[in-house]
């Protein structure tokens, strides 16, 4: 799912990894928090993999001195580049944050990074429609796919949420009772809006 939603992000504009890695949790939430270590590599693999494209890019220039409090927490914009920055003498640290500030790489996406997206979105309709940190991923990037990949999504996850609903298990336990009442509610609120989902792209509903 990491290298899906890089390339659904990448399908919009040109980022940087950093900007990469907070648009990642904006779209995921708190399950979206992924650290430089996770991404840098992702994306190393993706560049292998000719999916995307690195250039360096030109930053605007800065209009003011940065404060004492933003000067102690710094980031190249790679994982590599934090560590060499973190062991380099003062003097050496200060060229090298002149250095980034100039220049950072910039990732963008290449015709057959579309065309994997393409796939790898359409394949995750299938392979993870009762994951639901994928669920929002394959919601905010539904404007690339027709509205019969789309008819495709809202029936398979919907199935995939019948199901998890016909295992709510029974409970006499008060408490368990309780949070199973709260999971049914959910569920059937998720439901009920791939319904409504599925009025706007058909008349007739795709499932039951």
């Amino acid at each position: 799912m990491l290298a899906l939603s890089i390339l659904g992000l990448l399908m919009g504009d040109p980022l940087h990894g950093y900007e990469i890695r907070k648009q990642l949790g904006e779209l995921l939430g708190i399950s979206g928090v992924i650290s430089y270590g996770s991404l840098y590599p992702t994306l190393a693999k993706l560049h292998r993999q000719g999916l995307i494209d690195t250039q360096l890019g030109d930053l605007p220039p800065r209009t003011t001195s940065p404060s004492p409090a933003r000067t102690n927490v710094f980031s190249t914009g790679s994982l590599s580049g934090d560590i060499a920055y973190g062991t380099r003498l003062p003097f050496a640290r200060s060229a090298a944050l002149l250095s980034s500030h100039k220049k950072k790489k910039v990732y963008t996406i290449t015709e057959k990074g579309m065309q994997a997206f393409k796939e790898k979105l359409l394949s995750s309709y299938v392979d993870h429609a009762d994951d639901d940190r994928a669920f929002v991923a394959h919601l905010a990037f539904l404007h690339f796919v027709t509205d019969d990949e789309t008819a495709i999504f809202l029936s398979n996850r919907t199935s995939a949420l019948n199901d998890r609903l016909s295992h709510i298990p029974a409970s006499d336990h008060h408490a368990l009772k309780l949070w199973h009442e709260v999971e049914r509610e959910y569920i059937e609120k998720q439901i009920a809006f791939l319904h409504a989902m599925e009025q706007d792209i058909s008349p007739t509903p795709l499932t039951p």
